[in-house]
């Protein structure tokens, strides 16, 4: 209910009080005799109860403003003779607002500006004599009428409390009119009949002027509403026709055709369900749709809350709808186990991408196959091997920055597209990356897998280039590549000995380069030189494959001569921005530490030549072929200022024996050794070896470092220097550079506080 003021509340008094007085003045003249209830009289007060319940409500504001047809019933008693039914009138009106309107908080006050409205309507109709009775009379009585209920209230709205709109009152003029028209028409009604009932002729020409008035009025009423109904058909058959309705044009699409259905000022999905003298409708998402119209226009009829009913249906049907194809769309697009896109959807990604590629822009695709993943399955059991497929594919989005750019293209079979590809080399490290990301041990349960895979990829420069072709010849590569690994295919052996030797004789061999950390003093204490080979038809080719081929080739010296030299030029242009840098590691196989060869050479001028240190890793699996002739070289070695280090201890090959060795300065810890330091054994295992390990004076380099908290547990150990793509991955020399422009030393991941 709405809360009146004071000034409001003695208002309504005086009024209520006012009308009590005219009923009492009308009744005292009775003392001739009570009013003559003939028939047409008794119809008409009958009929009292049905007005004042389908009483119409035709202003805005705080106030309300409210008229009916109650009053024509007044024209039913004869005015000519002084015969008042007001009394009774004035009964049967405040009954039926005390019946019908008990819960208004202003009923009783409008009840009695009926009766006064009723009294000033008699006494102006008693008087009113223009020459037409009984039109001049019911004229003069309803507009005395309309206009004491007006007054009255507009009166009523100066002691109201304001709105939040500023406007307690404001006349719906047009609703006005009809009702005032309809009002007018009945009282004719009335009054004609009782005066044909009591015998008093009606005048021709005015009664058939009116008769045709209303006749007219009818006629215009029906047209009216006939438009409104054509307009409420056609917009719900258009509406209809035109579902379903677009997911991102709904809103839309039901304001424009609740616009058409309804004579609105405008239609709008809201949060709100807006006013009261708005048309609101809810929808299943809990918000509206909201019909409009200006003040002073028709209110809404039922026929129009059905219309927007209607439309607000169908836009719940069409949002359900198109919630139901969207997620068929996305079962049908997205592979259940791992969330990635299915190869069906992959090729629509494909064929997006070949029709928006920018001019120039290369795009490579990256095919990846597991190797031995059946034998994981057959070991861990389906769940593990689920468990491992859904981490890598959760890698991948990772790496790769969402699920639209890899697909599960079979059981154990992936494709990954890589944009803005510069070249071959550029494609080499995203490769090796790749397979980095794909050897991080997947942690199942308890157990601990290793994944490894064979990866091909195929490289288009062309706008003009298929790309569904493009994933064949990945794919083709990478079994290419599968069987020279795996099952020794002479051809595909061939081939890559082909591209090594082509790489090693015209120079296009290159290096790539990861930063070594020293934890000491957190900054970059040097570059590990790794080799690379990229081929144009089979692609990035893996290092140890490449070094396999160079030395089937004889090769081998000639091949670390490139990669020496090309760590040479690098460590040089690296000093530039980072003049500190002094160290670098290049990777030997023991044979050619037998001899000293002008490779040896070359390394030993390093340090005199460059001002470079020199680090010579041989790996732990050939250790156990060390010799005195090893040695000596080794010694030379570290006479000319270069250092020698065994790469992968902990492997499980030499093992301890390795230690027992002269002239190794640098150990490297295996990643097998750093796999889970969160298991206390562990831990325990890799810091008992570090700590022996520096109590025989190595140097100790942990590899493979992937996760900050690994960092604390190797500190304590106490090891010396880290590396690991934590730090960064091996990375050409561009991207090396811009490293150290950007931030000099200092790693990439600031551990020092962890």
């Amino acid at each position: 209910m709405t809360m009146r003021t004071r000034g409001e509340r003695r208002y309504e008094l005086v009024v209520m009080a006012v009308a009590v007085l005219a009923v009492v003045f009308r009744s005292i003249q009775w003392h001739t005799g009570p009013p003559d209830l003939n028939v047409v009289a008794i119809i008409a007060l009958l009929l009292v109860p049905v007005a004042v319940r389908t009483q119409i409500t035709i202003s805005r504001g705080q106030t309300e403003l409210t008229l009916g047809a109650a009053a024509a019933v007044l024209f039913a008693a004869d005015v000519e003779r002084q015969a008042s039914i007001l009394p009774i009138w004035a009964v049967l009106v405040a009954a039926s607002y005390l019946v019908f309107h008990r819960d208004e908080t202003a009923g009783q006050f409008r009840a009695a500006i009926q009766v006064l409205g009723g009294a000033v309507l008699l006494r102006v109709a008693e008087i009113t004599d223009v020459g037409y009775p009984p039109f001049d009379r019911v004229f003069a009585g309803l507009a005395a009428y309309f206009l004491v209920i007006s007054a009255l209230e507009i009166v009523r709205s100066i002691f109201a409390a304001p709105t939040h709109d500023g406007h307690t009152l404001r006349l719906r003029w047009t609703w006005t009119f009809i009702v005032g028209l309809a009002v007018f028409y009945i009282g004719c009604v009335f009054a004609a009949l009782r005066r044909v009932e009591a015998g008093i002729p009606l005048p021709v020409m005015p009664s058939f002027v009116v008769a045709m008035l209303g006749l007219t009025a009818v006629v215009v009423g029906l047209t009216m509403r006939n438009v409104e109904l054509n307009r409420s058909v056609t917009a719900l058959s258009g509406a209809a026709v035109a579902m379903p309705w677009r997911r991102e044009q709904i809103d839309e699409s039901l304001s424009t055709w609740g616009a058409q259905g309804l004579r609105v000022e405008k239609v709008v999905v809201s949060d709100d369900p807006g006013s009261g003298w708005d048309l609101s409708v809810p929808l299943t998402d809990g918000r509206y749709v909201v019909a409009e119209r200006t003040s002073g226009d028709l209110p809404f009829t039922q026929v129009e809350r059905h219309v927007l009913e209607a439309l607000a249906n169908m836009a719940d049907t069409a949002r359900r709808e198109a919630a139901q194809i969207e997620g068929l769309q996305d079962r049908a697009n997205t592979d259940g186990l791992t969330g990635l896109s299915t190869y069906t959807y992959f090729r629509e990604i494909l064929a997006e991408v070949s029709r928006s590629r920018r001019p120039g822009e290369s795009i490579a695709i990256v095919f990846i196959d597991l190797d031995g993943f059946k034998e994981i399955n057959d070991r861990y059991g389906h769940i593990a091997g689920d468990a491992a497929i859904q981490e890598l594919a959760q890698r991948l989005i990772a790496h790769t920055g969402g699920a639209r750019s890899v697909t599960r293209y079979g059981g154990d079979e992936f494709a990954v597209l890589v944009r803005d590809v510069r070249d071959y080399a550029e494609l080499t490290v995203e490769c090796d990356r790749l397979t980095r990301l794909i050897a991080e041990p997947v942690l199942v349960g308890r157990s601990t897998l290793r994944l490894r895979a064979s990866i091909g990829s195929a490289l288009s420069s062309s706008a003009d280039d298929n790309l569904e072709a493009l994933v064949r010849a990945a794919d083709q590569q990478m079994y290419q590549r599968k069987r020279a690994v795996h099952a020794g295919d002479s051809e595909v052996t061939s081939r890559i000995d082909e591209a090594v030797r082509h790489a090693i004789t015209s120079g296009s061999l290159w290096t790539a380069y990861q930063p070594i950390i020293n934890l000491q003093i957190d900054e970059v204490r040097g570059l590990e030189a790794l080799v690379r080979c990229t081929d144009p038809q089979m692609g990035s080719i893996p290092p140890p494959v490449i070094v396999e081929s160079a030395i089937r080739l004889n090769l081998l010296d000639d091949m670390t001569l490139l990669v020496l030299d090309q760590a040479v030029a690098s460590m040089l242009a690296c000093r530039e921005h980072v003049p500190e840098l002094a160290v670098f590691s290049i990777n030997l196989e023991l044979e050619q530490m037998l001899v000293w060869s002008p490779l040896m050479q070359r390394l030993a001028d390093c340090r005199a030549v460059h001002g470079l240190t020199v680090v010579v890793e041989i790996s732990e699996g050939s250790i156990g072929e060390w010799s005195d002739a090893n040695a000596e070289v080794a010694r030379r070695l570290q006479d000319a200022g270069a250092q020698i280090a065994i790469d992968d201890f902990g492997s499980g090959f030499a093992g301890l024996g390795s230690l027992y060795l002269p002239r190794v300065d640098i150990v490297k810890l295996d990643r097998s050794l750093l796999t889970d330091l969160a298991d206390p054994r562990q831990t325990l295992v890799v810091t008992r070896a570090t700590s022996l390990l520096n109590e025989l004076g190595f140097w100790v380099v942990a590899e493979g470092i992937t996760r900050p908290d690994e960092v604390p547990v190797l500190r304590d150990a106490g090891a010396t220097h880290v590396q690991g793509y934590l730090y960064g991955m091996a990375e050409d020399l561009a991207t090396t550079l811009q490293r150290f422009r950007q931030h000099g030393l200092k790693p990439l991941v600031d551990t020092s506080t962890v």
